[in-house]
Protein backbone atom coordinates (compact mmCIF):
# COMPACT_ATOMS: atom_id res chain seq x y z
CA UNK A 1 0.00 0.00 0.00
CA UNK A 2 1.33 3.49 -0.85
CA UNK A 3 2.25 5.76 2.12
CA UNK A 4 1.05 9.09 1.92
CA UNK A 5 4.69 11.20 1.98
CA UNK A 6 3.76 14.27 4.44
CA UNK A 7 0.74 14.76 7.12
CA UNK A 8 0.22 18.22 8.76
CA UNK A 9 -2.33 19.52 11.26
CA UNK A 10 -2.15 23.05 12.19
CA UNK A 11 -3.88 26.53 11.22
CA UNK A 12 -3.00 27.75 7.60
CA UNK A 13 -4.70 31.21 6.09
CA UNK A 14 -6.63 31.59 9.68
CA UNK A 15 -8.22 28.22 9.53
CA UNK A 16 -7.24 24.79 11.11
CA UNK A 17 -6.20 22.69 8.49
CA UNK A 18 -4.84 19.00 7.95
CA UNK A 19 -2.73 18.66 4.86
CA UNK A 20 -2.36 15.65 3.38
CA UNK A 21 0.89 15.68 1.48
CA UNK A 22 2.83 14.03 -1.89
CA UNK A 23 6.28 14.56 -3.13
CA UNK A 24 7.40 13.00 -6.50
CA UNK A 25 11.16 13.08 -7.87
CA UNK A 26 11.33 12.77 -11.34
CA UNK A 27 13.05 13.21 -14.76
CA UNK A 28 10.31 15.16 -16.37
CA UNK A 29 8.09 17.95 -15.04
CA UNK A 30 4.65 17.17 -16.06
CA UNK A 31 5.55 13.22 -14.89
CA UNK A 32 6.24 14.51 -11.41
CA UNK A 33 3.20 17.00 -11.48
CA UNK A 34 0.71 14.31 -13.03
CA UNK A 35 2.06 11.24 -10.52
CA UNK A 36 1.62 13.61 -7.39
CA UNK A 37 -1.64 14.42 -8.41
CA UNK A 38 -2.41 10.77 -8.92
CA UNK A 39 -1.08 10.65 -5.66
CA UNK A 40 -3.62 12.80 -4.08
CA UNK A 41 -6.43 11.74 -6.15
CA UNK A 42 -6.30 8.40 -4.59
CA UNK A 43 -7.75 10.15 -1.32
CA UNK A 44 -11.02 11.69 -3.05
CA UNK A 45 -11.55 8.42 -5.38
CA UNK A 46 -14.57 6.34 -4.24
CA UNK A 47 -11.95 3.99 -1.47
CA UNK A 48 -10.64 7.46 -0.17
CA UNK A 49 -12.27 7.37 3.15
CA UNK A 50 -11.06 4.29 4.21
CA UNK A 51 -7.79 5.04 3.10
CA UNK A 52 -7.27 7.89 4.29
CA UNK A 53 -8.67 6.74 7.46
CA UNK A 54 -6.26 4.14 7.71
CA UNK A 55 -3.50 6.79 7.05
CA UNK A 56 -4.39 9.14 9.91
CA UNK A 57 -4.60 6.68 11.93
CA UNK A 58 -1.43 5.07 11.27
CA UNK A 59 -0.40 8.69 11.89
CA UNK A 60 -2.48 8.47 15.56
CA UNK A 61 -0.28 6.08 16.91
CA UNK A 62 3.04 7.87 15.67
CA UNK A 63 2.75 11.17 16.97
CA UNK A 64 5.68 13.16 17.77
CA UNK A 65 7.12 12.94 21.47
CA UNK A 66 7.67 16.95 21.76
CA UNK A 67 3.61 17.42 22.15
CA UNK A 68 2.19 18.38 25.30
CA UNK A 69 -0.69 15.69 26.59
CA UNK A 70 -3.11 17.81 25.86
CA UNK A 71 -1.93 18.10 22.25
CA UNK A 72 -1.91 14.40 21.85
CA UNK A 73 -4.90 14.38 22.82
CA UNK A 74 -6.67 16.61 20.66
CA UNK A 75 -4.37 15.13 17.25
CA UNK A 76 -5.53 11.49 18.83
CA UNK A 77 -8.99 12.36 18.82
CA UNK A 78 -9.20 14.12 15.21
CA UNK A 79 -7.21 11.83 13.93
CA UNK A 80 -8.86 8.97 15.21
CA UNK A 81 -12.57 9.74 15.11
CA UNK A 82 -12.86 11.03 11.90
CA UNK A 83 -13.67 14.64 13.26
CA UNK A 84 -14.45 16.81 10.14
CA UNK A 85 -14.12 20.30 11.32
CA UNK A 86 -11.03 21.09 9.69
CA UNK A 87 -9.42 22.31 6.12
CA UNK A 88 -8.13 19.61 3.53
CA UNK A 89 -5.17 21.23 2.04
CA UNK A 90 -2.91 18.93 0.16
CA UNK A 91 0.99 20.29 -0.51
CA UNK A 92 2.80 19.09 -3.39
CA UNK A 93 6.11 18.64 -3.86
CA UNK A 94 7.68 18.31 -7.02
CA UNK A 95 11.40 18.42 -8.59
CA UNK A 96 12.30 17.26 -11.92
CA UNK A 97 15.07 18.52 -14.63
CA UNK A 98 15.20 21.71 -16.43
CA UNK A 99 17.67 22.18 -18.88
CA UNK A 100 17.96 26.08 -18.25
CA UNK A 101 19.35 25.26 -14.20
CA UNK A 102 22.99 25.23 -15.17
CA UNK A 103 22.44 28.62 -17.21
CA UNK A 104 20.66 30.35 -14.32
CA UNK A 105 23.00 29.54 -11.88
CA UNK A 106 26.24 30.68 -14.08
CA UNK A 107 24.50 33.81 -15.04
CA UNK A 108 23.11 35.11 -11.36
CA UNK A 109 25.54 36.78 -9.61
CA UNK A 110 24.22 35.98 -5.92
CA UNK A 111 21.45 33.88 -4.76
CA UNK A 112 18.55 36.09 -4.70
CA UNK A 113 18.91 36.77 -8.22
CA UNK A 114 18.98 33.01 -8.69
CA UNK A 115 16.08 32.57 -6.82
CA UNK A 116 14.31 35.75 -9.00
CA UNK A 117 15.77 33.79 -12.59
CA UNK A 118 14.09 30.64 -11.66
CA UNK A 119 10.87 32.16 -10.03
CA UNK A 120 10.53 33.81 -13.86
CA UNK A 121 11.65 30.31 -15.61
CA UNK A 122 8.91 28.72 -13.62
CA UNK A 123 6.36 31.55 -14.17
CA UNK A 124 6.77 31.54 -18.09
CA UNK A 125 7.54 27.44 -18.24
CA UNK A 126 3.61 27.04 -18.33
CA UNK A 127 3.20 25.12 -15.66
CA UNK A 128 0.10 26.65 -14.16
CA UNK A 129 -1.31 26.07 -17.29
CA UNK A 130 -0.30 22.59 -17.15
CA UNK A 131 -1.88 21.82 -13.26
CA UNK A 132 -5.00 24.06 -14.66
CA UNK A 133 -5.52 22.10 -17.66
CA UNK A 134 -5.23 18.94 -15.71
CA UNK A 135 -7.64 20.01 -13.00
CA UNK A 136 -10.30 20.44 -15.98
CA UNK A 137 -9.77 16.11 -17.02
CA UNK A 138 -12.87 14.62 -15.51
CA UNK A 139 -9.71 12.10 -13.65
CA UNK A 140 -9.00 15.08 -11.22
CA UNK A 141 -11.85 17.26 -11.59
CA UNK A 142 -12.83 16.47 -7.92
CA UNK A 143 -9.42 18.05 -6.67
CA UNK A 144 -10.51 21.42 -7.91
CA UNK A 145 -12.60 21.84 -4.39
CA UNK A 146 -9.68 21.15 -2.41
CA UNK A 147 -6.20 23.64 -1.73
CA UNK A 148 -3.22 22.51 -3.76
CA UNK A 149 0.01 23.89 -2.80
CA UNK A 150 2.25 23.30 -4.87
CA UNK A 151 6.35 23.41 -4.32
CA UNK A 152 8.40 23.36 -7.66
CA UNK A 153 12.02 22.60 -7.61
CA UNK A 154 13.63 22.34 -11.03
CA UNK A 155 16.81 20.56 -10.69
CA UNK A 156 20.19 19.44 -12.53
CA UNK A 157 19.94 15.80 -12.20
CA UNK A 158 17.02 14.50 -10.45
CA UNK A 159 18.48 10.92 -10.27
CA UNK A 160 21.92 12.37 -8.52
CA UNK A 161 19.09 14.53 -6.33
CA UNK A 162 17.05 11.46 -5.05
CA UNK A 163 19.86 9.37 -4.42
CA UNK A 164 21.08 12.15 -2.29
CA UNK A 165 18.64 12.74 -0.45
CA UNK A 166 17.88 9.09 0.24
CA UNK A 167 21.28 8.78 2.01
CA UNK A 168 20.52 11.88 3.69
CA UNK A 169 17.60 9.84 5.50
CA UNK A 170 18.88 6.48 5.32
CA UNK A 171 22.70 6.74 5.12
CA UNK A 172 23.29 3.02 6.98
CA UNK A 173 21.28 1.73 3.58
CA UNK A 174 23.44 0.03 0.76
CA UNK A 175 26.48 2.05 1.55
Amino acid sequence: MKRIDGLFYGMHDGEESLALGESKIQKRRSDALRNSLDSINRFHDPTGDTKTRHELTVAADNLSSNLSEPELDKLRNLLKEGEKSYKQVHPIFAAYDESWILDVQADAQDEDEIRELICEKIDNSGVNEYIFDKLEEDEYKKLKKYELIFFLLPLEDADSFREQLQHELYPYINS
